[in-house]
């Protein structure tokens, strides 16, 4: 079965946030460089870029679509982590951006 682990921050009514930034932990996932490959392909590729949080690398992107987003993947311990932020405007990005300078993981 699949296991997730998740929360979500956000600002403004429930019926009309302003940001959101949404987190998923998939423990029982493993992901591998394809898996991540085809993550990838959502992405807007000019907006993909390297990404670390904590001491985890990943990458970050513009995610197109129905369900457009700001997404910064790393990959923990083998598992995906992803943080979505919403709506993808660059002030929302920028508040991501800050509040995961500052997440750090016991190791």
């Amino acid at each position: 079965s699949e296991i997730a682990v998740n929360f979500y921050i956000e600002d403004g009514s429930a019926e009309n946030p302003t940001y959101q930034l949404y987190v998923v932990f998939q423990p029982n996932r493993t992901i591998t460089d394809d898996g991540l490959e085809l993550i990838k392909k959502e992405i807007e590729p000019d907006t993909i870029k390297e990404a670390t949080v904590g001491d985890y690398k990943g990458f970050e992107g513009l995610v197109v679509g129905p369900k457009a987003r700001y997404q910064t993947l790393i990959i923990k311990e083998g598992k995906p982590l992803s943080f979505s932020t919403w709506p993808p405007t660059e002030e929302n990005k920028a508040i991501t951006d800050q509040i995961l300078s500052t997440v750090s993981f016991d190791k």
